[in-house]
């Protein structure tokens, strides 16, 4: 019927030129299903918040193509060694989550709005303002994390841009199982980097909307839609 493809990166290539693009990921994706169009493929991003396409991500054009046949080359691969299992049931469950604000002064309202009509700051701060300007008037609405069982395999969804810590997390809590991992659920949050990457710092952290409290929440989330102890499995 299907094939689910799950695969952790941060799915883009090049960008900044105004037009909405499924990027080399969804070009994967189309290429694959061109290739086999008996099966419907679906292209899940993983925990890839902070995973990079490594060299190939520098910016070229031509590397769009070139990243898009790696992907596509990678699901063809993992298709041809499938172990194939009868399913004779599904589970389906959610739990609702609610991140809490970023404490930092120059996060809060009245910042963001200082620098959104500040026509002097650059494209990508007035940006980042205005998201969590968005991200303030919605913050109190949950989230669902959502978990589905299909036989001996489990998936989760994440939302925002989660670093891939979490999925190696979700992984360890169920050894006997094989849980996939999709993130970018839900963007508003924006980056959910772990708790441990704040005081490490970096561009993910410095933009993250949500706050170092997060990487609590969703581990008590993860570990309670899969029957795991959060403990054995902290990034």
């Amino acid at each position: 019927r299907a094939a689910l493809h799950f695969y952790a990166t941060h799915p883009m290539s090049y960008y900044g030129d105004g037009r909405v693009s499924a990027d080399f990921c969804g070009l994967a994706r189309q290429k694959r299903q061109d290739e086999d169009n008996t099966v419907h493929q679906i292209y899940f991003n993983g925990a890839g918040g902070n995973i990079t396409a490594g060299k190939y991500n520098d910016g070229e054009k031509a590397n769009r193509a070139v990243l898009r046949d790696r992907v596509q080359a990678a699901m063809t691969a993992a298709w041809a060694n499938t172990n194939r299992t009868a399913v004779t049931d599904f589970r389906m469950r959610a739990e609702p989550v609610t991140f809490a604000p970023r404490n930092d002064p120059n996060f809060g309202r009245a910042a963001s709005v200082v620098v959104l009509n500040d026509p002097k700051q650059t494209a990508a701060k007035r940006n980042n303002a205005a998201y969590q300007l968005a991200w303030l008037d919605r913050i109190a609405t949950p989230i669902e994390v959502t978990c589905l069982d299909l036989g001996p395999a489990s998936v989760i969804s994440l939302p925002g841009e989660p670093f891939v810590e979490y999925q190696l997390a979700a992984q360890k809590m169920k050894p006997d199982r094989f849980v996939c991992v999709a993130g970018y659920g839900d963007g508003g949050p924006g980056y959910i980097p772990t708790a441990k990457a704040f005081l490490e710092g970096g561009y993910e952290p410095t933009v993250a909307l949500a706050a170092p409290e997060s990487e609590g929440l969703l581990l008590q989330t993860m570990a309670k839609l899969l029957d795991a102890d959060p403990r054995k499995a902290r990034p």
